[in-house]
C-alpha cells in the first residue's frame, strides 16, 4: 500500500487502488481503505457515465446507490461510500 498510496493517480478518496480486477461501465479495482485500514472493493466509473454537467452524479444514479446502502444481505457487498472524486 505505502507505493500505490504515495501515486496519486492510483488515489479515488480515502482508496488506494492496488490492482484492477475488472472492467466493464466502469473499472474494479482491489483497494485499500486509508479510513478503515482494510482491503475491500472499489467500483470507478467513467465521469462521463456517472457525473452531470454539474459536476454531481447523475439522478438514476445517486438513487441507486443510496437503495443499495440499505441493502442487508449476505450475498450483497455492503456499499461504504460514494461520490464525485
Amino acid at each position: 500500500v505505502g507505493l500505490a498510496s504515495r501515486q496519486r493517480d492510483r488515489c479515488v478518496g480515502p482508496f488506494v487502488l492496488l490492482d484492477k480486477l475488472a472492467t466493464d461501465a466502469g473499472e474494479l479495482w482491489k483497494a485499500f481503505d486509508t479510513t478503515k485500514e482494510e482491503v475491500v472493493a472499489c467500483r470507478v466509473l467513467r465521469a462521463g457515465a456517472a457525473v452531470g454537467a454539474d459536476g454531481r452524479l447523475q439522478r438514476p444514479l445517486d438513487e441507486l446507490i443510496t437503495a443499495t446502502t440499505r441493502l442487508r444481505h449476505p450475498n450483497v457487498l455492503a456499499c461504504r461510500a460514494h461520490g464525485v472524486d
